[in-house]
């Protein structure tokens, strides 16, 4: 493979071209290696069970929600402290890794992914039901921001 570097002062940011004859699997390599170069870095929240830190992935936590002063996340298998507070953590929201994430009360955010359905039945209220059987309460007040998020008018 034949590499080259060409210095331009007017280039504004780096620009990658791959000239070849056909993609093979050298070629293919090289564009992940690229593109994961330059993928946004993936958060992650620091999750404790006791004396031990757990680091957590966004992907991985179904519930964020707080309870007797403290903030806890709830994974499909497993529940942490968290050492940050519900606000903290809706500034975190806009980082693209919490991008399935929305509050739906003051004391609950949920990661759209782990959502099986909602419960629409109950006058007043949204019961959000999780593909591991539990679930959680859109209060009165996010209701209109769940329904907007969901696609539904009324």
């Amino acid at each position: 493979m034949k590499v080259s570097i060409q210095i331009d002062a007017a280039c504004i940011e780096p620009v990658v071209e791959v000239h070849t004859a056909s993609v093979t699997d050298e070629v293919r390599s090289l564009v992940k290696t690229i593109s994961q170069e330059n993928a946004p870095p993936q958060l992650l929240l620091a999750a404790w069970k006791g004396d031990f830190l757990t680091m957590l992935k966004p992907s991985n936590i179904m519930h964020i929600y707080s309870g007797s002063k403290k903030v806890f996340v709830e994974t499909e298998t497993d529940s942490y402290e968290l050492k940050y507070r519900l606000y903290e953590i809706e500034e975190m929201m806009k980082h693209e890794s919490f991008s399935k994430f929305i509050r739906i009360s003051n004391t609950d955010i949920i990661n759209f992914d782990y959502v099986k359905n909602f419960d629409m039945s109950l006058s007043g209220t949204i019961c959000v039901n999780f593909h591991n059987k539990k679930r959680a309460f859109v209060s009165r007040r996010y209701i209109p921001k769940i329904k907007e998020w969901l696609g539904i008018k009324r």
